[in-house]
């Protein structure tokens, strides 16, 4: 869990979850900021920017449950306030680099010999030109290429989402109650489940496990005890509120080191937990909660 102070950090020079901060990009965003007093023009779109920085913010340095109340709509997710955060970001460092500009060509202008003041398209044009090309320079150099071998690390093979899923997804289609929520990892292709099916997983996108320690205390309660469903009460309760009423577990992880969470292993022992699907390293288990248990499965709370 982030303090509110590394949040507002990590928004403004855009360095959520990358190695170092993009300082070109966050310095035209800072003279944007500066510079906001001329940029009436989008006020309303930079309002809605303020709305996502703050609830990033809420979902980064905080899991109290009025936090999780306000972010839950899009699932206490902070990568999709960042998102949202960054389409406000580009046009207000754009305004950073429009001004930027202007100061580049008053520059010019001071310097201009005498007996030329009527050649003003010229020095604008070379002000527009230095700040630009400046600009598209450090981003090539500094930016382009980390974020073109970032992204195509997770979109070059079957790994991600395999044949045997896609088809244990339409199995389950045609099955699930309208409503009803899948447990799943977060590691695994299941994620795609609302993509291709419209049925809603609980985690709807890849999380890497460095990151769980920031979940919400519900969802982090179930990544690591789902199986506990037995004898936990905080499990059974997140289960009936959630209608949590399908396991979805699968071979293969987004990461290479990926692993099963520990609150989706062993699952075969829980008598809650029928197993209604197996095939090609796919399996779907039904959520059937059973009468609380006295004995609690290894590695699980004792009841109370």
């Amino acid at each position: 869990m982030q303090t509110i102070g590394q949040s507002i950090g990590d928004l403004l020079v855009l360095n959520h979850a990358a190695a170092r901060p993009q300082l070109v990009l966050a310095a035209l965003l800072l003279i944007g900021l500066a510079m906001i007093r001329s940029a009436g023009y989008m006020g309303f779109w930079l309002a809605g920017t303020v709305v996502a920085g703050f609830l990033f913010v809420l979902a980064s340095a905080s899991d109290a449950e009025l936090a999780e109340t306000l972010t839950r709509p899009w699932w206490n997710d902070r990568w999709r306030f960042v998102a949202w955060a960054v389409l406000g970001f580009a046009p207000l460092a754009a305004h950073g680099l429009w001004r930027a500009t202007e100061w580049v060509r008053g520059l010019l202008a001071r310097r201009r010999p005498p007996g030329t003041g009527g050649r003003r398209a010229p020095t604008r044009s070379a002000g527009a030109l230095v700040a630009v090309g400046a600009t598209l320079l450090a981003t090539v150099v500094f930016y382009a290429p980390r974020n073109v071998d970032r992204v195509a690390q997770y979109y070059d093979d079957e790994q991600y989402l395999s044949t045997a899923e896609t088809v244990a997804m339409d199995w389950l289609a045609d099955r699930i109650e309208p409503g009803q929520t899948v447990m799943n990892d977060p590691g695994d292709g299941s994620a795609y489940l609302l993509a291709l099916q419209g049925i809603r997983p609980l985690f709807g996108h890849q999380v890497p496990d460095i990151t769980y320690d920031e979940a919400g205390p519900t969802r982090q309660a179930l990544l690591e005890r789902f199986r506990c469903l037995d004898t936990d009460p905080t499990i059974r309760d997140a289960i009936d509120r959630l209608d949590i009423g399908y396991v979805f577990v699968s071979t293969g992880y987004v990461r290479e080191e990926g692993e099963r969470v520990a609150g989706l292993l062993g699952l075969d022992l829980s008598p809650s937990l029928p197993r209604v699907y197996s095939r090609d390293g796919v399996e779907i288990y039904r959520v059937d909660l059973q009468p609380p248990a006295e004995t609690p499965l290894p590695g699980c709370r004792t009841p109370a």
